[in-house]
């Protein structure tokens, strides 16, 4: 998936601290981001028993959506949602996906915070779509880049760096995107070029569309 990575590591290895700081760091350079975290706590906590969201849950419905004045909760179940799609879906305008967690989340690249050097023999072989390692201690840096040289090593404290990597790597401006069937499909440049400028001239033809065009959003269903 482009546009997403996981920050992951064992509990207090520091992720919400770095997840904070790139945040910063590309707020400030004028980046859109999104954030999402993944938690292994079984209970709900943004939802209570017995309140109208939890019944409707109850009920079946796969989607409940909670408006407030100041907040817009949704609630979609696990089993029934098609995450990629929904990053693709409803962040597709976000620079930027930053998640905490989902190492066992294949799509997503990751970068794996150590709590201990030993740890990594250990997590390699579980983490699909690994692209680098943070330590906290720098002299770390040149020993595991020996034992493991298809790895990036970035060091904890090195936030512009690893925040500069993540641009370069992750983040792709895509002025045009085709889903079929919730599946992205690639497109060279000049199909994107030969799809938007047509489309937009078009649109610019139809009543009450905005003299200032930003984004445009189409999509069929075929039944």
């Amino acid at each position: 998936m482009k546009n997403a990575i996981s920050i992951c590591g064992y509990k207090g290895s520091g992720k919400t601290w770095l997840i904070l700081r790139i945040l910063e760091h590309l707020k400030n350079q004028g980046y859109r981001i999104a954030v999402l975290k993944s938690s292994h706590i079984e209970e709900v906590l943004t939802d209570k028993q017995d309140s109208d969201t939890w019944k409707y849950r109850e009920a079946g419905v796969e989607g409940v959506l909670l408006f407030q004045k100041s907040l817009f909760t949704l609630y979609l179940s696990p089993e029934n949602t098609d995450l990629p799609y929904i990053l693709e879906g409803i962040l597709w305008n976000f620079d930027l996906i930053l998640c905490e967690g989902l190492k066992g989340f294949d799509p997503i690249s990751k970068l794996w915070i150590l709590k201990d050097p030993n740890e990594l023999e250990e997590i390699l072989p579980k983490l699909k779509n690994l692209l680098g390692i943070i330590v906290k201690e720098k002299n770390e840096i040149e020993k595991l880049k020996d034992s493991y040289p298809w790895l990036e090593f970035f060091y904890i404290e090195d936030v512009e760096e690893i925040a500069k990597f993540i641009t370069n790597r992750i983040m792709e401006k895509d002025e045009v995107k085709l889903l079929v069937n919730r599946k992205k499909i690639g497109l060279k440049p000049f199909i994107k070029e030969f799809l938007k400028v047509p489309f937009i001239d078009m649109v610019k033809l139809l009543k009450n569309v905005p003299q200032e065009i930003k984004e445009i959003e189409f999509k069929i269903k075929i039944k």
